[in-house]
């Protein structure tokens, strides 16, 4: 598994960015309408979807699954169709996607919105890629290997005397 971390940490990276590139698309074309959709069993709920999410959703699994076609996929939008209940982590190296964390953020034409990706391998989360298109900051950690922001190293600074 480790040998295939840094591959599908390429893919997960690739991806993010091109879903990323849609959204920023649609963030600087708020003068297009755009249909907004509550997830969940009622209308107070305040979870919003768009068709961008779908969309961002659909291109994700499908450029991952082209190159990764055994692996499983949990995106955030297709699950909340189904709606059978709890989610559970194959065995296999499984996605989990967020095609756009935030959508709440995204329709309000607020900057903080990610693509956010996952994998989990045997139950296990494996590496993490965060992209926010708007602001064009890209943070991937993978298990044993680390974090980093737009490609420099992030460390966890020393806490200092906050002493009372």
């Amino acid at each position: 598994m480790e040998a295939q971390l840094p591959v599908w940490l390429e893919a997960a990276e690739s991806v993010a960015r091109a879903a990323g590139k849609r959204i920023r698309e649609a963030h600087e074309q708020r003068n297009v309408s755009f249909h907004v959709e509550h997830k969940g069993p009622t209308m107070k709920h305040v979870d919003l979807v768009t068709a961008l999410d779908k969309e961002c959703e659909e291109l994700i699994i499908s450029q991952l699954r082209q190159k990764f076609p055994d692996h499983c996929f949990l995106g955030e939008e297709s699950s909340a169709v189904a709606g059978a209940g709890p989610l559970a982590l194959a065995e296999a190296p499984t996605w989990i996607i967020d095609p756009l964390d935030g959508t709440t953020n995204f329709v309000h034409g607020y900057p903080l919105v990610t693509v956010s990706i996952g994998l989990a391998v045997a139950g296990e989360l494996v590496l993490g890629v965060i992209f926010n298109p708007l602001m064009d900051e890209l943070c991937s950690a993978t298990k044993g290997g680390g974090t980093t922001l737009n490609g420099s190293r992030v460390r966890v600074g020393e806490a200092g005397g906050g002493g009372g």
